[in-house]
């Protein structure tokens, strides 16, 4: 399921000149319809994560929709952080039901990975909170499998 962007783009693009230009407004209206159904997926996920305080799996969720998540849920002007170590890794600070909580996702071949994790205290907006929400985040991220900067 992971290769649907490529191939269907690729169909998309093979079936343009015989069907004027057609196929590729059907490829990115239902690209643009997964990504909904995906940021969906992940919002249900990290409510159910975060209700039961454990790792929730989602079978297929695109990119794209893992960002249109943080763009829309984000809480910070840098929605979220990422990196490959486990697999493709996203986390960033989310507000979800007037509560604001650390989501990391991580992407692997098969499957979407989401956790949340409760803030140690409620940060403010000034200099110090924020230099402490990086190190908030940087703490999860060595534990989720972040490369270390030494490396």
């Amino acid at each position: 399921m992971h290769l649907f962007v490529p191939i269907g783009f690729f169909i998309a693009l093979v079936l343009a000149i015989p069907t004027f230009g057609v196929s590729i407004i059907v490829f990115f209206v239902l690209k643009f319809y997964i990504d909904l159904q995906g940021v969906s997926s992940i919002v249900a996920a990290a409510f159910n994560a975060e209700r039961t305080d454990e790792t929730v799996v989602a079978p297929f969720v695109t990119n794209t929709a893992i960002r249109k998540f943080f763009k829309n849920y984000g809480t910070t002007e840098n929605k979220y952080d990422s990196f490959f170590g486990a697999g493709l890794t996203f986390i960033g600070y989310v507000q979800l039901a007037n509560t604001e909580i650390v989501v990391a996702i991580v992407k692997s071949r098969d499957a979407t990975f989401i956790s949340t994790y409760e803030l140690p205290y409620q940060f403010g907006n000034d200099l110090n909170s924020q230099i402490q929400r990086k190190e908030c985040i940087d703490e999860i991220a060595t534990a989720i499998g972040r490369p270390s900067a030494a490396t």
